[in-house]
């Protein structure tokens, strides 16, 4: 088993995914795609697309995000498991030409409902998450909503092996220190004192959410 994981900003690093990884054992490599702007050959079992500035409509500016949504097009039709999040979520619905169109804003920690079964996965029927985000993903077809929140309604979907979370269960403290600190001074201490409350708990959601993930072999 071995993980591979795209980086698109220096801002936004893999946080509890990569101590969580690394606490466990399982080896993994970071592709810093804000530096190399192109997509490797993945040599690995797994795959976990990250968050990033940009959007993934932004293909001229940024045009290894068409590599990305063809590479996210071919694991999933071959059954290979795919982990999104955030911009990561929102390039697998793309890959899948769902849309990704502007949002209301959501700034800080919101909660999330469970649909259904969850598509299957290991987390609670509701819970707080981090978001950080401009824009919203469809479902796209052969996809099923397993999350959902407010006022932001779609937040997660399940493809063939693929996971795709709109909201950030790897952010650590430090992570949300350097995402909010361009915040109105206000909203950004009610977010700091929102995440030393609830970030604790995402630490468990995020372990829940890997080992679903690594198991989808």
């Amino acid at each position: 088993m071995k993980v591979t994981i795209f980086q698109h900003s220096p801002e936004e690093p893999p946080g509890a995914i990569g101590e969580i990884l690394q606490e466990w054992g399982v080896p993994f490599g970071v592709v810093p795609l804000h530096d190399t702007q192109c997509v490797p050959g993945v040599d690995a079992t797994h795959l976990v697309i990250l968050g990033g500035p940009m959007s993934v409509n932004d293909e001229k500016e940024y045009p290894f995000l068409a590599e990305e949504k063809a590479l996210i097009r071919r694991w999933i039709g071959h059954e290979r498991p795919v982990l999104g999040i955030c911009l990561g979520a929102q390039l697998m619905a793309s890959a899948f030409r769902a849309p990704v169109i502007p949002s209301e804003p959501e700034q800080g920690w919101y909660p999330i409902r469970r649909v259904g079964n969850g598509g299957k996965l290991s987390l609670p029927a509701r819970f707080h998450a981090f978001q950080l985000h401009e824009e919203t993903f469809g479902i796209p077809p052969g996809g099923d909503l397993c999350f959902t929140g407010h006022p932001v309604r779609d937040q997660g979907f399940v493809i063939s092996r693929g996971i795709a979370l709109q909201f950030h269960l790897e952010a650590t403290p430090a992570m949300v220190e350097r995402w909010t600190r361009d915040l109105e001074p206000h909203l950004r201490s009610e977010i700091l004192r929102d995440t030393a409350h609830h970030q604790p708990a995402t630490v468990d959601l995020c372990r829940h959410l890997l080992r679903d993930f690594l198991e989808r072999t």
